[in-house]
């Protein structure tokens, strides 16, 4: 991103599934995992049982990235596809009944659940979350200038419209 290997990025996207005819939260998390892991595909749960997560690896160019995230999507297009349910890029699902599913069967999202209650279960959004490093203080500072987070997010805005 920078100069050599100084700078690195990734990117973490998560997505609603939901029904198509319905337009409503699908609680088909564990059906497209396993659809995914037959297909090779890298897919991870979230809290709710609507929800998956991509991830890509840490990247060191733009380019790069935008390879990763576009191959991560289209492992999840075509696993949610074989589901038959459809997969929704927004901060939150319009019409999502809260409390309405039970969190997804791992350690911490039941931690969740048993210590924050009715906010854990009512959590109905997907985020996009961005991660890099930096070899030393004055690459981080540079990052940060040359404002790569923005970069970044307009490059996944961009990407996404394939969708």
């Amino acid at each position: 991103m920078t100069t050599g290997d100084t700078v690195t990025v990734g990117v973490e996207e998560e997505f609603h599934l939901a029904e198509p005819a319905e337009r409503a939260q699908a609680p088909a998390t564990e059906r497209v995992l396993g659809i995914a892991a037959e297909q090779g595909g890298e897919l991870a749960a979230e809290l709710q049982r609507s929800q998956v997560e991509t991830a890509t690896p840490v990247c060191r160019t733009l380019d790069e990235l935008a390879a990763q995230l576009a191959d991560r999507r289209r492992g999840l297009l075509a696993a949610a596809d074989r589901a038959g349910v459809g997969v929704v890029t927004a901060g939150t699902l319009p019409g999502a009944v809260a409390g309405g599913q039970s969190p997804y069967p791992r350690q911490r999202y039941e931690w969740l659940v048993a210590e924050y209650a009715d906010v854990a279960r009512k959590q109905l959004v997907c985020a996009l979350v961005r991660r890099g490093t930096a070899t030393d203080r004055q690459r981080a500072v540079y990052a940060r200038r040359e404002r790569l987070a923005d970069v970044v997010d307009a490059l996944v805005a961009e990407t996404r419209a394939g969708l």
